[in-house]
């Protein structure tokens, strides 16, 4: 089901201070702040949207404590196969009952299949857009058949798709889409005030969330 009001996911990228950079994104008052999830080379979870190299990162179970009760994570898992882990992490942290503090996206069909299996009342988004030259783009024009196949609730749709007509279709579906990653204020103008988009994950979230409370107009 879509929110009432487009949500705003603050985008984080790699490199200096993660610590700080997240304080920073939850400071901007966005209602979820996107943890990039991988597994590290000694096997545990950290906040990392490249491959990490060493053991220096910032674990997930520190980001997740952050987060709790300042906004809601948005766990964006960057590799299959440790589903169980990341959601039983993400209960522990949230506790029992607390699925609405966090949902869960990914590119792998397979992943949001078993993270449905695991945690079927936590949201699941299929993230669809592969670059043109990949040999799945023709696929991410049609992503509904995939979302229902393996169970998504949501799409998570790389908005330049949405000149193709691709979020139309996700719409007709009844399928609710987040769009990212929106960065210019025209865009998000556009998408904040579009019935179709559930969210934004944007670098921006202030600028987001200014634009949102003046209706998409600033």
């Amino acid at each position: 089901m879509k929110p009432a009001e487009t949500l705003v996911s603050a985008h984080r990228r790699d490199g200096g201070d993660e610590v700080a950079a997240l304080a920073r994104a939850l400071e901007s008052g966005a209602h979820y702040v996107e943890l990039d999830i991988r597994r590290s080379a000694g096997g545990e979870l950290v906040v990392r949207h490249d491959p990490p190299r060493g053991e220096d990162h910032y674990r997930l179970v520190d980001a997740l404590r952050a987060v709790r009760g300042r906004a809601r994570a948005h766990l964006d898992l960057k590799e299959p196969g440790y589903e169980a882990d990341v959601l039983a992490l993400a209960a522990e942290v949230f506790g029992a009952g607390g699925e609405d503090s966090y949902l869960f996206t990914t590119r792998y069909d397979r992943s949001v299949a078993r993270a449905k299996e695991l945690a079927p009342g936590v949201r699941c988004a299929l993230s669809v857009g592969r670059p043109p030259w990949h040999p799945g783009f023709a696929a991410d024009l049609g992503p509904v058949a995939r979302i229902r196949a393996c169970g998504a609730d949501w799409v998570a749709l790389d908005h330049r798709l949405v000149g193709l007509g691709v979020l139309e279709r996700c719409a007709r579906a009844g399928v609710p889409a987040m769009l990212w990653t929106v960065n210019a204020p025209r865009a998000l103008r556009r998408y904040l005030a579009d019935p179709r988009v559930a969210m934004v994950v944007t670098d921006h979230p202030r600028t987001a969330l200014e634009l949102r409370g003046n209706g998409g107009s600033a």
